[in-house]
């Protein structure tokens, strides 16, 4: 009796476990997908839940090298919190493209992107993005598996088809040295660009047991437009990678130099990495730098290498650079922003901190010292001294910078516009050898407008006459309107009767404009300075004088707005004539309890593709004395 009593008992047991499992089984989450604005792509396939909730997105036509994110929401359906634990792409389905690893986002709001796993909280959501960034023309596909503790199902897929175009690409160009490489047609061969001897990167005489520091910008020259549906900072990226069918390094030394590893790279160089083209919207300068140094032994004697960068660029795919150094022991140079001296107040100074366009700054080299000299401060050491400017902003010609003692430990420069300088110093003693290229032999400065509002105009022509416009749109549309237009014959600093928009402050003060110079010979700059802007909107313009030497030449227009210190629009546009005018961009000003309030730009609506706002003809000389100014056809 007791057996029998067991066994029932033994059987409730197992049926209680049973239940046990049902109940824990029920209990579990359940996972959906589903597609977030489904109208965006060519087609859409998913799944309901009970019938394995696949899904399926094709992308349509995605431009090669611009890169494109698929949305795709996780929901949690049951009353447990839903784990997803992996989302990937399966092994060998991915094809065509670039798919970078996906990653998910709160909600559709959410601008920071996170790598799973992640937990969806029940009846909430999540959304998984997916990049991709096709590399070539033709169809390209990638299948991802999202895993979770889902109990209808661990593993769910989502398969993504896109079929690449060409919208435009990526354009390297390396800058070394005051030299930019490589030149297409002289250094390149079937895509690898293999540079001269006489364009190496040169590091010069490097003292012994010290160690030189020289600087490769990487740049990406492409403009190509935003596509419609793609990340408008996105386009044409410069992809640097391994590159399989070459040396497969992305970025490194070529297999066979650098044997003694006295060349090296600073900082990291892990690949891939991206150098989006030029875009302010973006925050994106278009352009990374890679520095590389040279540790000399206690020996003397010349060193060797060649870099090897490959990318994405269908013309540059490759490019090697050589580069050289000589440990030898050589003079040092030292070049300093001079400092303000206690001793002698009234001396000159520069404070790097507070650089404006139309500065003159002062430099310092004395401290350079040559180690084989004693004592190694000794005066008559370093018989010559020469400072020069080999990285400025485009624009700028070596007159503009209109050096005072360019040749002696004390020199003074003017910086013309806003920008990026880098200025080195070369010594040499009384042997004849000179110092190398070393960080400590550099100055790096930064010139930043001083006013909220600062509009530069160059051009690249050196004897014809281009002139920049700011118009209160508000007040007259016009150009050449006599009390609205901020430009030569109304705003010149030189001239006592101009424009006077607010006449609670002073002219050319507070929120009143003013024109620095009117340069008639070419080149420029000319800049228009609002220090205080006050609400509004305000048409910037370029205008080709027609009654001046060679006004039938091309000439490109380079225009850049800084908005409170901050690049905002940098374009150009060539006018072929005089007479034409370029309207290009608005900047809305507007008041955020800021100090100084903030402001936007928009660029001047085209009519023709690829081209950075509109130009007409027809603006005459004696046009631009009408008082009422001229209009701008619509």
């Amino acid at each position: 009796m007791r057996k029998i009593l067991s066994l029932a008992w033994v059987a409730v047991l197992l049926i209680c476990v049973g239940c046990a499992d049902e109940i824990l089984v029920s209990h579990l989450p359940e996972i959906a997908l589903s597609v977030e604005n489904q109208e965006s792509y060519e087609s859409v396939e998913v799944q309901l839940p009970e019938e394995g909730g696949a899904v399926v997105l094709d992308l349509g036509d995605v431009p090669v090298y611009v890169q494109v994110k698929a949305r795709v929401v996780v929901e949690s359906l049951n009353t447990q919190e839903l784990r997803v634990t992996r989302v990937d792409y399966r092994e060998g389905d991915t094809i065509g493209g670039r798919w970078d690893a996906p990653t998910w986002v709160k909600s559709a709001s959410d601008t920071v992107s996170k790598v799973p796993p992640f937990s969806v909280p029940v009846g909430g959501s999540r959304i998984i993005e997916i990049p991709l960034t096709p590399m070539a023309e033709g169809a390209t596909s990638a299948v991802v598996e999202v895993e979770s503790n889902a109990k209808n199902g661990k593993i769910k897929t989502i398969t993504l088809r896109a079929n690449g175009i060409y919208h435009g690409a990526p354009e390297i160009e390396l800058v070394y040295n005051g030299m930019v490489v490589p030149e297409v047609g002289t250094d390149c061969v079937g895509g690898v660009c293999a540079i001269p001897a006489e364009k190496a990167l040169d590091l010069g005489n490097i003292g012994l047991n010290t160690s030189g520091t020289a600087q490769i910008l990487i740049k990406n020259l492409a403009e190509c437009e935003a596509y419609p549906g793609a990340d408008p900072c996105s386009s044409c990226p410069l992809i640097v990678d391994r590159n399989s069918r070459h040396h497969g390094i992305g970025v490194g030394f070529k297999e066979g130099t650098n044997t003694d590893a006295r060349f090296s790279f600073v900082g990291s160089t892990a690949v891939p990495f991206v150098v989006a083209q030029k875009n302010v919207d973006c925050s994106s300068e278009g352009k990374v730098k890679l520095l590389v140094s040279f540790d000399a032994p206690d020996t003397e004697g010349s060193h060797e290498a060649v870099i090897v960068i490959e990318s994405n660029d269908p013309d540059e795919s490759v490019i090697e650079i050589p580069i050289r150094a000589v440990a030898r022991n050589a003079p040092v140079a030292i070049a300093k922003v001079r400092g303000y001296d206690m001793l002698n107040p009234s001396s000159p100074y520069t404070d790097p901190e507070d650089i404006e366009p139309l500065d003159r700054i002062y430099l310092d080299g004395r401290e350079s010292h040559d180690p084989s000299v004693l004592p190694p401060d000794d005066p008559t050491a370093l018989p010559y001294y020469h400072w020069e400017v080999i990285e400025r902003p485009a624009g700028t010609e070596d007159v503009d910078f209109d050096w005072t003692g360019q040749d002696t430990a004390l020199p003074s420069m003017w910086i013309p516009i806003a920008g990026h300088y880098s200025i080195r110093l070369t010594v040499r003693n009384s042997a004849g050898i000179e110092s190398g290229d070393t960080a400590q032999a550099r100055v790096e400065l930064d010139a930043v407008p001083g006013s909220a509002m600062h509009v530069q105009l160059v051009w690249d022509h050196p004897t014809n006459d281009q002139d920049l416009h700011m118009v209160n749109v508000a007040q007259s549309p016009n150009l050449c309107n006599s009390e609205w237009d901020c430009y030569f014959a109304t705003c010149n600093h030189n001239d006592f009767d101009r424009v006077h928009w607010f006449p609670g402050h002073p002219i050319g003060q507070g929120p009143n404009p003013r024109l620095d110079r009117d340069d008639t010979n070419g080149l420029g700059p000319e800049n228009i300075n609002i220090d205080e802007p006050t609400p509004g909107t305000y048409r910037i313009f370029v205008h080709y004088w027609p009654s001046w030497g060679n006004s039938g030449t091309a000439t490109v227009n380079t225009v850049r707005i800084y908005l409170n210190g901050v690049l905002r629009f940098d374009q150009h546009r060539t006018l072929s004539s005089g007479g034409q005018v370029w309207a290009l961009a608005d900047i809305l000003w507007m008041d955020d309890n800021t100090p100084l309030g903030n402001g936007t730009v928009s660029v001047y609506p085209s009519p023709e593709a690829g081209q950075v706002g509109a130009v007409a003809s027809g603006l005459t000389a004696a046009q631009c004395g009408v008082a009422t100014g001229w209009t701008f056809p619509n």
